[in-house]
């Protein structure tokens, strides 16, 4: 009976020793099971996290891509392009304004029509106004004092032809010359007339001529009181003044065409034409 009681006893310190580490562990075991779970959750909500970066991303390239490819597989103009276009434009625009200001005005309007032409009385033609043009200088008509007519009728050769001015020597307002040839013949007679304002001017070429001249010889009972005969090879010469208009004139001619008496013939005509 004794041993009976004894196991009895035993048993149940046994169990009530053993009752609270059952309590202790089977909560243990249970926080074990939930930490696994929340475990489980985030080890998942961290995968869907990754996922949808990983779309994001894929997104975001895409979007990338298709905005960096080029404007011409979209079927649009570049930007290069449309600003070359404009810049294109703006360069026109700034040569048509300088063409603008060059015509005249700056702010673009047509420059201003010239004036017109003063009016005329009914059924006469508007002439228009010369302004700021200068006349050309006076010259002396030479010609006036000696012409082809007048070589046909002292001298024995005809078919005379002018040359007009003698080469080499030009021309000025207060000078001017003539030379007439034969053509095909060394005969010419040629004619030189300055016209001064002054007697002392026409009266200081004369001098400077005579000074110059080769052969000169100065002669007298003349048509005028100053003239001078020069020669040198084939050309002869009679220099002479006429006082009144203070003219000089110097008649030359070929030795073969002309002598000192056709000489004096053809000077005297030239005085009386310019005197």
């Amino acid at each position: 009976m004794f041993q009976n009681w004894l196991v009895s006893l035993l048993a149940l310190v046994f169990l009530v020793c053993a009752a609270p580490a059952c309590k202790k562990t089977a909560p243990e075991e249970g926080a074990d099971a939930v930490e696994s779970a929340e475990n489980k959750k985030s080890k998942k909500k961290k995968r869907k996290k990754k996922g949808k970066s990983k779309k994001s991303k894929k997104g975001k390239s895409k979007k990338t891509t298709a905005k960096d490819k080029p404007a011409e597989e979209k079927g649009q103009k570049p930007a290069k392009a449309v600003k070359s276009a404009a810049h294109d434009a703006t360069n026109d625009k700034s040569e048509r304004l300088e063409r603008k200001v060059l015509d005249g005005d700056p702010a673009g309007r047509p420059p201003a029509r010239p004036e017109r032409a003063e009016r005329t009385p009914a059924g006469q033609r508007e002439r228009p106004v010369p302004r700021n043009i200068k006349p050309p200088p006076v010259q002396v008509p030479v010609t006036k004092y000696l012409s082809v007519a007048d070589l046909s009728q002292r001298l024995p050769d005809k078919g005379w032809v002018s040359y007009g001015p003698i080469q080499g020597i030009a021309r000025a307002e207060h000078y001017n010359s003539v030379i007439y040839r034969r053509p095909s013949t060394p005969a010419f007679v040629s004619l030189q007339v300055w016209d001064f304002g002054a007697y002392a001017q026409a009266l200081e070429k004369w001098n400077e001529l005579l000074a110059t001249s080769p052969n000169s010889n100065a002669v007298k009972d003349m048509f005028t009181k100053l003239a001078f005969f020069s020669y040198r090879n084939q050309v002869i010469s009679l220099t002479f003044v006429e006082p009144d208009h203070a003219m000089v004139l110097s008649l030359s001619c070929h030795s073969q065409t002309c002598d000192d008496n056709s000489l004096y013939e053809l000077a005297k005509t030239a005085y009386v034409r310019a005197h």
